[in-house]
């Protein structure tokens, strides 16, 4: 079974709010606080939800393929960002600020 904290940590990997889990898991938000914070334990059909959830959120990460990463690294390095990560989080963060423009 997933703890609080693993839940938590997953749902950020993934770039989701909590509000955004909550609705592509068709619960309230006050359930997935409650979740996070060990306050509460999914059961019956959310537990099944919560788990298929999880399955597929970490299920294959070899869809990013060696070429795919060569190829983000030499765009982080054109762009003068130190690795992917840092780049990544600077595009996400214009975008939600708009100010990214493509």
């Amino acid at each position: 079974m997933i703890t609080g904290k693993e839940l938590k940590q997953i749902r950020r990997e993934l770039g989701l709010t909590q509000k955004g889990l909550a609705e592509q898991l068709g619960v309230s938000l006050p359930t997935v606080v409650n979740w996070e914070l060990s306050k509460a334990t999914p059961r019956g059909k959310n537990l099944q939800k919560l788990n298929a959830f999880v399955e597929e959120a970490t299920a294959d990460d070899s869809v990013v393929t060696e070429e795919m990463l060569d190829a983000l690294q030499v765009v982080t390095d054109e762009l003068g960002f130190e690795d992917i990560q840092e780049m990544l989080k600077n595009l996400i963060r214009r975008h939600k600020l708009g100010l990214l423009d493509l």
